[in-house]
């Protein structure tokens, strides 16, 4: 018996690594066809893979209330974090701090020139690392001056063409 199962699990084996390979020929034709450049000439955006090299300070907008009165005041509380990934369109946070999907946050990215770039950003999406004992979000810029996108897009720009060096 042991030895059908071991025969079975063989032919499996060999069958899906059959059509691991047929995959892979697959992708490789596609991507010789211009796949890549069709893609970018329908208006979809190419992802930056190069990394940063930048830091960030977060503020969290709170509202804040002092004893029974019915006035609110909005507060700045800041919170530890690092990008872990930049764009012009927004970031990618990593925080011990849970953020709620919606949240607004004011963002001052620190370039590796010492020049500061002050965002208001939402976060769009949250997911929780456990191996890192933290939270990684995706934000998206909601405002941001001239000058400072300027700055942003100056920078990832020489990021591309020096591959982050």
């Amino acid at each position: 018996m042991d030895e059908r199962r071991k025969t079975v699990r063989r032919h499996a084996d060999r069958e899906l690594l059959k059509r691991v390979a047929e995959l892979q020929s697959m992708l490789d034709r596609r991507g010789e066809s211009g796949a890549e450049s069709k893609r970018e000439s329908a208006g979809h955006a190419r992802r930056q893979i190069i990394r940063h090299n930048c830091k960030v300070a977060i503020a969290v907008k709170v509202g804040v209330s002092s004893g029974y009165g019915d006035t609110w005041d909005v507060a700045s509380v800041r919170v530890k974090g690092r990008i872990l990934d930049l764009s012009t369109g927004g970031a990618s946070l990593f925080t011990e701090q849970r953020f709620e999907t919606g949240q607004e946050l004011a963002l001052v990215i620190r370039l590796r020139d010492g020049e500061d770039i002050h965002a208001n950003s939402a976060v769009r999406w949250v997911k929780m690392v456990p191996q890192k004992g933290g939270y990684a979000s995706g934000v998206q810029f909601t405002h941001m001056s001239d000058k400072d996108r300027r700055l942003l897009g100056k920078f990832l720009t020489e990021l591309e063409q020096t591959a982050g060096l």
